[in-house]
């Protein structure tokens, strides 16, 4: 049976760019779970708000009539 290997490398550091590595880290980190330990350890207290399509109408009004 054959085997695939690919390997990846940068040529120089000329061409790199940290956002092009943003979207395989945060793959890498939820395949080792790092996500769920940081949500199980850090305890953020964080506002909800609810949003209805209706509730901008009063300000847009208030903003528009002279």
């Amino acid at each position: 049976m054959d085997s695939i290997a690919k390997r990846y490398g940068l040529a120089n550091f000329d061409d790199f760019s940290i956002t092009g590595f943003l979207v395989p880290t945060g793959h890498y980190a939820q395949d080792i779970g790092l996500i769920d330990l940081f949500k199980e350890q850090l305890k953020i207290d964080m506002k909800t708000v609810h949003h209805t399509p209706v509730a901008p109408i009063p300000h847009i009004s208030k903003v528009i009539s002279p």
